[in-house]
Formats: structure tokens, sequence, C-alpha cells
């Protein structure tokens, strides 16, 4: 189905000449003997819709009648199994990187040209002075280096004395321009950063957009106690 304004292209796979595609058509080909051989049948349906000129979006929905009863821990190890084609055709056309610089470079040309035509309202301008007044009022020889995991890196904390907060504090150079780190650092639901950040006690990461120069930035975790 093709219509003017959404794309749809349906695809019922239900087998080949080959019997690549159906197990039916596998088995029928088998010379297992009858008493041993159950003949499963799988029908799967691909959606795939434009979202813009170089994206789409792909849902493969599949039926899986194994024609017998098969212990629900066989079926746990072979459903995760079944969408394999999805993952190959995402690897196939795996653009990341270049996504992720394309997102920052927009960034970067507000930064550069337009940051005059940002506007800050009274909240986010009073959280941005309150922030800074009460970091910039911890004196660099309350700080106390601690060893960093990164060579390039020095690492320190400190702690006011009344108060229940700690202070870190990193130090690196980069070689990169100040809009270039900005924007990464910004873009913290990046695809290439999901990726690399993303562990088993990652529970939930998401960032919401409010405006160009402020999101967000929701994550949850398993610590393992409590």
């Amino acid at each position: 189905m093709v219509e003017a304004a959404q794309r749809q292209l349906h695809l019922r796979v239900e087998g080949t000449d080959d019997g690549r595609v159906r197990r039916q058509q596998v088995n029928r080909h088998c010379k297992h003997k009858q008493g041993r051989l159950v003949r499963g049948e799988s029908r799967g349906i691909a959606v795939i819709r434009n979202l813009d000129e170089r994206s789409s979006k792909l849902t493969w929905t599949q039926q899986i009648d194994a024609k017998g009863n098969i212990p629900v821990r066989i079926m746990n190890s072979i459903v995760p199994r079944s969408p394999r084609p999805v993952f190959q055709v995402r690897e196939k056309f795996n653009r990341d990187d270049e996504v992720d610089k394309m997102e920052r470079e927009k960034l970067m040309d507000i930064m550069r040209s337009g940051y005059q035509e940002e506007v800050y309202d009274n909240a986010e301008t009073t959280m941005i002075d309150s922030t800074r007044s009460r970091v910039t009022a911890v004196l660099n020889d309350s700080f106390r280096p601690i060893d960093s995991s990164d060579f390039r890196t020095k690492m320190s904390v400190a702690h006011v004395e009344g108060e229940n907060a700690g202070y870190a504090k990193c130090e690196v150079i980069i070689d990169a321009s100040l809009e270039e780190v900005a924007a990464y650092e910004f873009k913290l639901i990046s695809r290439k950063r999901v990726k690399l950040n993303d562990t088993q006690d990652m529970l939930l990461r998401d960032a919401k957009n409010i405006n160009n120069h402020a999101l967000d930035y929701i994550t949850e975790r398993e610590f393992g106690f409590g």
C-alpha cells in the first residue's frame, strides 16, 4: 500500500523455493525419520515507513507455530533469535556517527551565529547563576587530588564545612573547539554515547529537549542493594 503522505511496504513472507524462510519447507525435504520429525511453521510481516529522506522505521512481527508442545525454556531461547534479520539490516545501514555529527553541527551553528536569538527565562537564569556561584565559591585550595582512571585527566574532591554535599572536579585538555565540546556534552542521549554507556545496571535513560539550550536528562540505575 502506497499513500502520498506516508508510504508503507508490507512484506508477508510465507516461504521460498530453497526453504530458507519457512521451517515447513526445510523439514519437508529432510530425510529424518517421520517419528522424530516436528514440522514447525512461521509467518512474518514487515512494515517499513519513511520518516524522512534518509531514514525509515522497520517493524517486524512474526508468528511462530512449533506444531507441538515445546518447553518454555526452549521457546525463550528461540524467540530472541527470531528478529535476527532486523538486527542485520540495522547494522547494514548503520549511520550512527554520521547522524550524531549532524545533530552536533546543528547545535554548533546556533552557538556560533544564533546564540543572540536564544531567550533564557527567569527560572533558567536563576538556576545557572545559583549553580555557578555555589561551585565557584569553593576555593581551589579546598580541592584534594585523587587517583584518576585516565592519566590525562586530573581529578580532585572537596568538602565545605557545614554542607552535606561534596564537590568533584575533573580537568583535561581536549583537541576540539569550545563549540564542539559543548555540543558533545549537551547531546547526552546521542546514539554513540548510549551504546558506549548503557550497561546492565542502566534501567532507564531518557532526555527531553526543552529548547536549544536546555533539556531534562533522566536516568534510573540498579545499584544492587537496598
